[in-house]
């Protein structure tokens, strides 16, 4: 039992370390039309919310102020 805790976490380690050396991808920076033509609609979507979510948060600060 003891050698199995000292052994299996070392192993799974190496295990884990090898597979994640073989599913990394490499990022490339891109521009949002590249993004866009490469078939990535999730970018966009992700622009919107946080776009619309900045917008919310100055419309409630603006209404904190009374200025709306």
């Amino acid at each position: 039992g003891l050698l199995v805790r000292l052994v299996v976490p070392v192993v799974l380690n190496i295990l884990e370390k090898i597979l994640a050396h073989i599913a990394t991808d490499t990022y490339e920076p891109k521009t949002y039309d590249e993004w866009m033509k490469s078939g990535h609609k999730m970018y966009f979507c992700v622009l919107t919310f946080t776009t619309i979510k900045v917008m919310l948060y100055v419309l409630l600060f603006a209404s904190f102020l009374n200025l709306l």
